[in-house]
């Protein structure tokens, strides 16, 4: 760093930002540099493969052995009930914890930031 730069930091939803403003009688150029931020959300694009859902049992017995029994493949969360009826129904009334495991298509949207956007 010249002596005729100062560098100022500060966060701007989260992505960092460094200016170079140059003193004197120069113009004021200033650079912003960000670092990348995205969102990340679920890719409903026709081209994708559908959500898969499988539901597991973690109902513990009396000596803290996890059930463990998992549904078949299920295209919507809904669908779930039928399987914990008959589950239930097959094991013991006392199984009622589940754990959802869900492989969801997602995809990476990048976030623009304004340089001129202001800390809060």
């Amino acid at each position: 760093m010249t002596r005729n730069q100062i560098i100022l930091s500060g966060e701007i939803d989260g992505a960092k930002r460094a200016l170079d403003t140059p003193l004197g009688d120069a113009p004021a150029v200033a650079a912003v540099v960000l670092s990348p931020l995205f969102t990340v959300r679920v890719d409903e694009s026709a081209q994708i493969t559908p959500p898969e859902y499988v539901l597991v049992c973690v109902a513990e017995d009396e000596k803290g052995v996890r059930c463990g029994a998992t549904s078949h493949v299920m295209g919507r969360v809904e669908a779930f009930n039928a399987w914990v009826t008959e589950h239930v129904a097959a094991t013991s009334p006392d199984h009622m914890s589940y754990r959802l495991q869900a492989d969801l298509p997602m995809e990476a949207m990048p976030v623009m930031v304004s340089p001129s956007a202001k800390s809060p």
